[in-house]
This record gives structure tokens, sequence and C-alpha cells, in this order.
């Protein structure tokens, strides 16, 4: 049975981005922002992230992103899914989980973004996702790509 479950999740995890990237360019009615609102409050939301460690490494010309896994407090296992936000610039609150500064998904505890050419401040968020419900933001963290 929990096969199926876990099945049925991931279904309804793609319908969500897929629904919430397919709005992304869009002005949202006021439908949107109750359910969305709902949806990311959701009934018991993930632990927010924490213990971001970012590194850059210049030969590579690449950042790295480490943090603790988040945990489901229904299940008390750790989230599946990582929601990675990126801003040129520090991020107003209304920015926090508009998704079209979102960057990538991950389901592991660690990302490398390569920068290339780019030189100045990036700022992430990072949110831990579990089913319907996002966490809290993660700390605002920034570094400097000379």
């Amino acid at each position: 049975m929990k096969p199926i479950i876990r099945i049925w999740k991931v279904i309804l995890f793609i319908f969500l981005i897929y629904f919430l990237n397919s709005c992304s360019e869009k002005k949202y009615n006021s439908f949107y922002y109750i359910l969305f609102s709902y949806l990311r409050a959701g009934w018991n939301q993930p632990e927010k992230v924490n213990n971001i460690q970012v590194y850059y490494n210049p030969s590579l010309l690449s950042i790295e992103l480490t943090w603790d896994p988040s945990k489901d407090p229904d299940t008390n296992q750790y989230v599946e899914y990582y929601f990675i936000y990126l801003y040129y610039e520090y991020p107003q609150y209304q920015q926090f989980y508009d998704k079209k500064y979102l960057l990538d998904i991950t389901t592991e505890t660690r990302y490398r973004l390569y920068v290339g050419n780019f030189r100045g401040i990036l700022y992430f968020i990072i949110t831990a996702y579990d089913f319907g419900s996002e966490s809290e933001i993660s700390e605002i963290v920034q570094i400097q790509v000379l």
C-alpha cells in the first residue's frame, strides 16, 4: 500500500509544479493566492531548512550549497524535495515563494551552480517541500562572486 501512496504523492507533486510554473508569467487571480497560501502552509509544514553553507570555487567557477536535511513532522522522516530560489538582489517579502525565482528542485542536500562569467552578489533561499506543504523560508544566504 505504501508504494501506491508514494506514486500518488509524486504525481500530485509533478502536477503542482506544472501548475505553478505555467502560472509564473501571469498575474494571478485571488483564487490562486488563496489556494497557493493554503498549499504552502499545509496541515503540517516540514521543518525549516537550517545550517546552509555556501562555497565559491573560483577555479571551477561554481557555487556549492549544502544544508542539513529537514524532517516531516507527520512521519518524522526526512523530506524528499528542496526548492532552491535564486535572487540577484536582496529579496523582498513578496518574492519569497514566487516561482519565477525558483532555480531548481532537488532531492539532495547539496547543490552546485556554475556561474560562468557572472560577477556580483547572489542571494539564495531554500525551502523543504513535502506533499503539498512548503516549509518556511531558510535564512537568506548571500555570496559575493569575484
